[in-house]
């Protein structure tokens, strides 16, 4: 918030310049009156320029659009209410018109870089603005020359035409004035330059092709990254420019016009904030969707990790099963004759294979596996009996059990010696059933592991995406080091030279209570805190950035002032502005510095002064008398008198931005500064060689 203060000589005078008006040494003075007018006229280009007057310290950093805008509402509405001609050209080269045109964008913070057509839409410039056509062209000289020649429109001889023209990312206007001999042509650049670096500037020129040439130079784009055909489209766009041509709307502002403004202008507010509940509510749905989502994906990844653990089992009985099928396979073709034959049916003692299946299914399917043992007791004495009872119904000719039964005879043939008793057929026979049927559930069991495989990775698969899904939904988080809670990245403040992380709303609140207390400049409280190293500065630019209340604001700009200023007040013409605090602490007689006011008075006493020699202030010696007398003193930085009731010797100056603590004992200077780590030091450094404390004799001594 740094800003440049007027000179305080006394032969101030009223001028305009070329540029940095104001400032000690200006590059041009035009004498007011007519003379600017003749410059005007007869330069080829002139540029009026005034410091401080640029978008970066009015306003935002993308507020070019709206400066343009706004500019060729000013003139444009200047020239509405009768003001035409050079009489137009003095009030364009005016320090008010440009304050006027210029004060929008100190009042516009945003960052987001608006599309002219946006800003045109808004009820101010509607109201006032009428658009004639669009142009686009890339930037040359001659594309320049017939844009501008649509603003010499001979149906629009005597009235004034202006274009606003973008080529990303700058914004300028151009306004065709007409006079009474000519056409003069003003640009309106609110970008620092190297030929107006300290604000915004107004080109003036009378010729069309010098005109199209400044504004060639201005848009100027790179040969080389046009000619390159691996350009992206976005990249060539850059290489483009447009311009929108604009002119007044005929009839004067009515009341009922104005009113009309307001209306749509409320109206179209109420719509935005509309839209700001709809997507505060969309986030609120959001947030409990992906909560949901949350919930749901940690019983995915339960059901995942038993669905893992039941296909490792599936897997190892699908195993077991194999390996019990190729040892009954190789002891089957191991006997060449069928004198052997099983006997014992028995319950099978591995594991049976696992499926996904029911307990229940699983002991169904349990009881119908067997396996083949040597004969025994047991089967001589119920072999029969278990024959018949384990013995199939009859299976119906063409059936599916009717071809495996028949398989199955044809197998016991062809095993069958001619020998063989109707019992030995019968064992044989249901033991070639057996181990088909064992066959036949290994095979399905191993279609069933396969299938639950293909199902747990479909699964698996399904479960990583939304997994995925869901972590690009939440939003990322950081703990405020203040009140050191979670907080979503959307609300944090990080102060850039140490990068302590919090929450806008605790350090707003940090930066409101220190300029409540009058501490300038603002410590980051975390260094502050830590006590080790040089604190952070938080910068004016974060605490725009960050938003307080506009008294608050008020209050910090005046205390970032007062460290190098000082305000002034004039008692003849009533105004008051600040100024350079070591040439207002060098000067006795102070001069108005305004342009119209030539009033002089002396700064100790405050009378007027008309002769500077000779002049004396009654008061000051005795006050000065009087201070040496009582001990007190002045604080070595601003000079402020300073007198201590009790307590020790250390003294701080209690005025906005001075931050110097001093000795009353010696009066001798200790440090400026309000960084607690460089206080301590330079005490503790002092004091060691002085008194902090006044030693007085004991009262209940006698002398």
């Amino acid at each position: 918030m740094s800003r440049r203060s007027p000179s305080l000589s006394s032969d101030s005078t009223n001028s305009q310049t070329t540029s940095r008006y104001g400032t000690p040494e200006p590059m041009d003075v035009v004498p007011a009156g007519g003379g600017i007018i003749e410059h005007i006229l007869t330069s080829k280009d002139f540029i009026v320029s005034y410091g401080g007057s640029s978008q970066y310290q009015s306003g935002g950093v993308s507020a070019c659009g709206l400066a343009a805008l706004n500019f060729v509402r000013v003139i444009l509405g200047k020239e509405q209410g009768g003001i035409r001609g050079e009489t137009l050209l003095r009030e364009v080269a005016s320090h008010q018109t440009a304050q006027e045109i210029m004060s929008i964008c100190g009042q516009w913070a945003g960052s987001a870089h608006l599309e002219v057509d946006e800003i045109f839409r808004v009820p101010l410039f509607q109201q006032c603005l009428k658009s004639s056509g669009t142009f686009f062209e890339r930037p040359s000289i001659s594309s320049f020359r017939r844009l501008l020649g649509h603003l010499q429109d001979p149906n629009a001889r005597h009235v004034s035409t202006a274009v606003v023209i973008t080529r990303p990312p700058e914004i300028v206007a151009c306004m065709k004035i007409a006079t009474q001999h000519q056409d003069v042509f003003v640009i309106f650049d609110s970008h620092p330059r190297p030929s107006h670096p300290d604000g915004a500037g107004f080109i003036f020129n009378t010729s069309l092709d010098a005109t199209a040439e400044q504004l060639s130079e201005l848009m100027s784009v790179d040969r080389k990254l046009l000619s390159d055909d691996n350009m992206q489209w976005q990249a060539q766009l850059l290489g483009n420019f447009s311009g929108l041509l604009l002119k007044a709307r005929q009839g004067e502002q009515s009341k009922d016009s104005m009113a009309q403004t307001l209306v749509e202008a409320s109206l179209q507010i109420l719509n935005e904030r509309g839209q700001i509940a709809e997507l505060k509510t969309e986030n609120r749905e959001l947030k409990e969707s992906i909560m949901a989502l949350k919930e749901e994906n940690s019983l995915f990844v339960a059901t995942n990790a038993q669905l893992q653990e039941e296909l490792l089992a599936l897997r190892q009985e699908f195993t077991d099963a194999q390996r019990w099928t190729r040892s009954q396979e190789t002891r089957s073709s191991s006997q060449s004759t069928g004198t052997w034959f099983p006997s014992i049916w028995s319950r099978n003692p591995s594991p049976p294979p696992h499926s996904s299946s029911s307990r229940k299914d699983k002991q169904k399917a349990n009881s119908n596996r067997y396996i083949i043992g040597p004969p025994g007791p047991e089967y001589r004495h119920n072999t029969r009996e278990q024959s018949r009872r384990n013995r199939p119904p009859s299976p119906i000719p063409g059936s599916s059990r009717w071809a495996e039964s028949k398989n199955i005879q044809d197998a016991a043939k062809q095993a069958k010696p001619s020998s063989m008793t109707a019992k030995e057929e019968e064992d044989l026979f249901i033991a070639q059933r057996i181990s088909l049927q064992l066959n036949s559930d290994a095979l399905r069991d191993a279609s069933m592991a396969a299938r639950l495989q293909r199902e747990f990775e479909e699964e698996d698969l399904r479960i990583i995406s939304e997994q995925r899904d869901l972590m690009q939904l939440v939003q990322a988080t950081f703990e405020c080091e203040i009140c050191f809670e979670e907080t979503p990245e959307d609300d944090l403040a990080q102060i850039p030279k140490c990068d302590h992380s919090f929450c806008r709303q605790c350090l707003r609140d940090h930066i409101v209570s220190r300029v409540n207390d009058h501490r300038y400049p603002i410590m980051c409280p975390s260094c502050t805190a830590g006590k080790h190293g040089e604190p952070s500065v938080i910068t004016d630019d974060m605490v725009r950035e960050i938003g307080i209340p506009e008294k608050v604001y008020t209050t910090l700009e005046e205390m970032s002032l007062a460290s190098f200023s000082v305000l002034l007040h004039c008692r003849q013409c009533k105004s008051s502005l600040y100024v350079a605090r070591d040439e207002f602490q060098e000067l006795k007689v102070l001069n108005c510095p305004l342009p119209a006011c030539h009033y002089m008075w002396c700064k100790q006493c405050q009378q007027p002064v008309t002769n500077t020699d000779g002049h004396s202030c009654d008061g000051s010696k005795e006050l000065e008398q009087l201070m040496a007398t009582r001990g007190w003193k002045h604080c070595p930085g601003c000079k402020t008198p300073i007198q201590k009731e009790s307590g020790c010797n250390h003294m701080t100056c209690s005025s906005p931005g001075c931050n110097m603590h001093f000795c009353y004992r010696c009066g001798e200077s200790i440090i400026a500064s309000a960084s607690p780590s460089d206080i301590r030091p330079a005490i503790s450094s002092h004091y060691s060689r002085c008194h902090l404390f006044e030693e007085l004799p004991d009262r209940a001594v006698p002398p």
